[in-house]
């Protein structure tokens, strides 16, 4: 089944589409036991803020599943009255609540917001109490403005019937997913919005000297993750779970589920950036999910792992931005992928240097999720890249 629910707001002028979707192809029209389920989200006819967001697909997750079900029984109760999500700790409330509170980039990319999101100020109120068991309850509800929204509802392409209360129990009764489920991104300043942008936003690419960016990763489930950086010039930099960037150092490996946004900004301090000062060429994040800590003898191969050929690692023309996952849920026995997968595509050298580090983390994680973006390598006058 592919669900897509669009958003109209008046006010921003443009359209808000989310889709769960089989990748990038709704049509393959496989059953639910082959249904690799992922939250699709595009903005299309944009005028405020100067930009539109391409096509991007994130985890059918439990926050994206609550917030698909605030927004249909929202809608079934009439003209996004405000409609009350909530329940304890595991619900999909709860989840919901603490993604809105952390603001991760695959929520604030969703919604048309200038400068910094705010959403729980324009969109969202977040409100928990004590019930009378002792329990907490988490409660979400819709803000005033999503009453001047247009809202249809697809299923399958086709305009769904108007029992949208019993398309939100389908989906609140889904089973979530068990495998590992990540989201990875980069936010690069934009000297013309004045403000960090996704690296997925067209114009926030190429990187050029002195770009000041973050790297910000989500993690749904607690697992124990590994974030690492291959710069344009073929040096791996540590930047998760380490205290330094060279593979040095203490190690905090314990499982998390949170937002990690990187470099991390001690307690009272403003946001600290990495900068680019590498020279013109392809920058690679890698991230690696695993339900256990890796071994220290693992670890202490994880630089050498990273040290591939990077030669003839280039974009296409007007390119500048590539992701890749390998997902252990998604190959069957014999490493081959599960019906209705085709396997990773490999069509240049920035494919196969993609399809080479999924091997080669493979066999030790549940998740390998990495993203490649390009760096202009422009240099100041006088200075060196």
């Amino acid at each position: 089944m592919s669900l897509e629910l669009r958003l109209e707001f008046d006010h921003w002028g443009k359209e808000l589409r989310f889709s769960k979707t089989r990748f990038k192809n709704p049509a393959l029209n496989l059953p639910d036991s082959e249904m690799a389920d992922r939250f699709h989200v595009g903005e299309l006819a944009g005028r405020y803020p100067a930009h539109e967001l391409k096509s991007r697909i994130f985890p059918w997750h439990a926050p994206a599943k609550g917030l698909a079900v605030l927004l249909l029984r929202s809608f079934a109760e009439g003209k996004f009255n405000p409609f009350l999500l909530e329940g304890a700790q595991g619900s999909l409330a709860s989840a919901l609540w603490d993604m809105v509170r952390k603001q991760p980039a695959w929520l604030t990319t969703m919604f048309p917001l200038p400068g910094k999101a705010q959403l729980q100020t324009t969109y969202f109120q977040l409100s928990k109490e004590t019930d009378k068991a002792g329990r907490t309850i988490y409660q979400v509800t819709l803000n005033p403005c999503w009453n001047s929204a247009k809202f249809s509802v697809l299923v399958d392409g086709k305009p769904a019937a108007d029992d949208y209360e019993k398309l939100a129990r389908e989906i609140a009764n889904a089973e979530a997913p068990i495998a590992p489920e990540a989201d990875l991104d980069v936010w690069v300043w934009s000297d013309r919005q004045r403000r960090f942008v996704s690296a997925r936003e067209p114009g926030a690419l190429p990187v050029r000297f002195q770009t000041k960016l973050w790297v910000e990763a989500t993690l749904y489930q607690p697992a124990c993750c590994y974030l690492v950086w291959r710069s344009s010039h073929g040096q791996a930099h540590s930047l998760y779970p380490w205290q330094s960037l060279d593979f040095s150092g203490a190690v905090k490996d314990r499982p998390v589920s949170e937002v990690l946004r990187l470099p991390a900004a001690k307690k009272g301090a403003k946001r600290q950036t990495f900068f680019i000062d590498t020279p013109a060429g392809v920058e690679t994040l890698v991230l690696l999910v695993r339900s256990r800590p890796m071994p220290a003898a693992e670890l202490r191969s994880l630089k050498d792992l990273l040290s591939l050929p990077a030669d003839g690692l280039a974009f296409g023309e007007a390119e500048y931005y590539r992701d890749f996952e390998w997902r252990e849920a998604d190959e069957a026995p014999g490493g081959q992928p599960k019906l209705g997968l085709a396997p990773w595509p490999v069509t240049d050298a920035l494919d196969q240097f993609h399809q080479d580090l999924i091997n080669r983390f493979k066999t030790r994680c549940a998740l390998v999720q990495g993203l490649s973006f390009a760096n202009a390598g422009t240099t100041p006058k006088g200075g060196q890249p």
